[in-house]
């Protein structure tokens, strides 16, 4: 969501205590879906995402700003119905989910309903800095 990571990640290292740490959560280019569907990833959504790291960049930019990462996993994400349609139609082709997604706008309370889902897709790391 920053134009510029590197000096987000500099700044928020600058703020820490040695030792300090912080969470990130960011998608994975590096992940099974990214690397397959590339642009048509759900992922791929500027304006909201800026930047894509996968595990090996990520680490990099923590390790060029005094941090190490502590640990680095997957998490779920909630996706509404409505989400997942849209998803479905303008990213997959699938032709039926478009007015499906405009009725389940209309229909809040199934449109709003949300499903948790890990895909794999969006990294969670604890960074700590170093002394």
């Amino acid at each position: 969501h920053f134009p510029e990571p590197q000096n987000e990640v500099k700044i928020l290292a600058k703020l820490l205590k040695p030792e300090g740490i912080i969470f990130i959560n960011t998608p994975d280019m590096g992940s099974i879906l990214g690397r397959f569907l590339k642009t048509r990833w759900h992922m791929m959504g500027p304006p909201e995402h800026l930047h894509y790291f996968n595990k090996k960049s990520m680490r990099e930019l923590l390790r060029n700003n005094g941090l190490s990462i502590v640990s680095i996993g997957t998490v779920s994400k909630k996706f509404s119905c409505e989400y997942i349609l849209q998803v479905l139609n303008n990213s997959y082709g699938v032709k039926w989910a478009g007015p499906l997604a405009k009725w389940t706008n209309r229909h809040p309370m199934i449109g709003n309903l949300s499903l948790s889902l890990n895909l794999y897709d969006n990294m969670a790391i604890y960074a700590r800095k170093e002394r």
